[in-house]
């Protein structure tokens, strides 16, 4: 575990990661920030305890970390792990087993200073709204809902995050890290995350001893999910705390409080698709929804990121998981109250026979076999050998994405945004 100083005036903590049977292969794991903010990283290995914990896990390897950690956060990632694999046992896809974590045990002095994890997306907007002057720090991680080698994109999106974060009167804290790179092959990100934001708050230990992670829709809430209100203050140590905030409000409750907020209007990103580059693509299902909930609200023109209005014929031809069938049938319902939406309302109904029908053909034909079938061999005598071949898998193709990309930008020169796709849909006020 080290600080490492990396050209372009940047600075890295960073560690040597391997995994005992060998299951991956060395790989250097590593959280970057620009050299202003070298003082707020903290040389320790409670970063790494936390990030790790999880894909430690999903291997059944002990966690063994050669450098100091504190001995509070060895106690609550104790009790994380233990919260962890209750959840596992709840689903076949994912088994999440208990390991030690070993560590040379040094407590740690707390900072000060409170940090909000930001996005620019609904669920932190509101909590930087809400919170206010609570808040000293805005922290954005560039390589979790951007790839690292979408330059372009991270461009664009420090851009509208800074001016942002100015306009409320806000530093904000940008961290670029590859930990997906080596999570993602091993556990999925949509339990894996909450220990990634809890490795990048330990990380930034040195700015701040207080976190705070903004809670998903409350619907969410209630289900096995990577940031959680029972989980997220297991992640914290005695010198770092976190919270979770907006557990107790809905997605159209927060969204309804943002459209009396400009920065809010100018800036809000909710997508994590991004086709072509866009701030937001206004097709895929999270932009589609965001954008109905704010045709419910009637607010939809006053948001400059979602220019188009909700194309009736993707709507048409979706099918959701039966998990989130909950938030359509609200938004036909509030959609319903207003009238013009009368198209919109009819094609989100017929969504949602559409999916409960695929949903209830697919149990009856047992589709969800396979993955089980699937799983198995991940537990089994062929676990390691499996993971091995899809880790290095995974790595050859994104570094070969990479290539091609950085090759492409040489040739055709800077990406610049085209105009947005529009769809051929009638327009529906």
């Amino acid at each position: 575990i080290r600080l490492r100083e990396l050209p372009g005036q940047r600075v890295a903590l960073s560690a040597r990661v391997s995994s005992p049977r060998g299951t991956f292969g060395p790989f250097r794991l590593e959280y970057r920030v620009a050299r202003r903010f070298a003082g707020s990283l903290r040389v320790s290995g409670d970063a790494f305890a936390a990030g790790l914990l999880l894909p430690a896990m999903a291997l059944g390897e002990d966690l063994r970390i050669e450098g100091p950690v504190s001995p509070s956060l060895v106690r609550q990632l104790a009790a994380a792990a233990e919260l962890l694999a209750g959840w596992g046992s709840l689903s076949p896809h994912l088994r999440l087993r208990q390991v030690a974590v070993r560590a040379e045990l040094e407590e740690s002095a707390a900072a000060g200073g409170t940090g909000l994890f930001f996005t620019g997306g609904v669920d932190s907007f509101y909590s930087a709204h809400a919170l206010g002057s609570q808040v000293d720090r805005l922290v954005f991680v560039h390589g979790f809902d951007i790839s690292l080698a979408n330059r372009p994109l991270r461009r664009e999106v420090s851009r509208r995050l800074g001016e942002a974060a100015a306009e409320m009167g806000l530093e904000l804290v940008e961290v670029a890290t590859n930990y997906r790179r080596l999570s993602d092959p091993i556990v999925g990100w949509v339990m894996s995350h909450g220990g990634a934001l809890a490795a990048v708050g330990h990380a930034l230990a040195g700015g701040c001893s207080r976190f705070l992670l903004s809670s998903s829709d409350a619907y969410v809430t209630r289900v096995v999910y990577g940031t959680h209100p029972d989980l997220d203050p297991r992640w914290s140590s005695d010198s770092v705390a976190f919270a979770s905030v907006g557990s107790d409000l809905k997605r159209k409750e927060k969204l309804a409080a943002l459209c009396g907020n400009g920065v809010a209007r100018r800036h809000l990103w909710v997508c994590w698709e991004n086709r072509r580059n866009l701030y937001n693509c206004c097709r895929c299902g999270k932009c589609l929804r965001t954008m109905l909930q704010l045709e419910a609200l009637g607010a939809r023109r006053d948001f400059p990121t979602f220019p188009d209005p909700p194309p009736v014929a993707l709507v048409e031809r979706m099918r959701e998981p039966a998990h989130r069938l909950f938030i359509w049938r609200d938004l036909a319902e509030d959609l319903g109250r207003h009238p013009g939406n009368e198209p919109l309302t009819r094609s989100i109904a017929g969504m949602i026979a559409r999916s409960e029908q695929a949903a209830r053909s697919g149990r009856a034909r047992g589709r969800r076999m396979p993955y089980r079938e699937l799983a198995q061999l991940f537990r089994g005598r062929w676990a390691t050998p499996l993971r091995r071949i899809a880790w290095t898998s995974l790595r050859v193709v994104g570094t070969a994405r990479r290539t091609l990309g950085a090759a492409l930008h040489a040739v055709r020169g800077p990406w610049t945004p085209g105009p947005p796709v529009r769809s051929r849909a009638p327009r529906q006020s």
